[in-house]
């Protein structure tokens, strides 16, 4: 039966680090996979690859969705972006991610500017 585990602290996150870890150690030597679940935020991902690198990470659905709509504000045209965006969420929930990958390669992004 997996284990899991959830912590909430709102102030830094190198304080959140401190407290997050001794409740992981454990499990990394009795643990068969741990798999971090998470908003893809780029300190998150650091500190997983480097504490925890045989770690899976996998960034909750609605933040990639959020992501897709930023890129979508550069690469599609405002009419075909609402269903553009609606397809391609519904590829995400059916675990399509080559097909999403397609569409996002097979975009004409019109700007240079990283929005995401």
């Amino acid at each position: 039966m997996p284990l899991i585990n959830h912590l909430a602290y709102l102030e830094h996150h190198h304080e959140f680090e401190k407290r997050l870890q001794p409740l992981l150690d454990p499990l990394e030597n009795s643990a068969k996979q741990l798999i971090f679940i998470n908003d893809g935020a780029r300190w998150i991902r650091d500190f997983i690859s480097t504490y925890y690198a045989k770690a899976i990470q996998i960034i909750d659905y609605y933040h990639v969705r959020e992501h897709i709509c930023t890129f979508a504000q550069g690469a599609i045209s405002d009419k075909e972006r609402p269903d553009w965006i609606e397809n391609t969420s519904q590829m995400l929930l059916e675990s399509k991610l080559d097909d999403v990958l397609e569409e996002i390669i097979n975009c004409k992004v019109s700007t240079k500017k990283r929005n995401f």
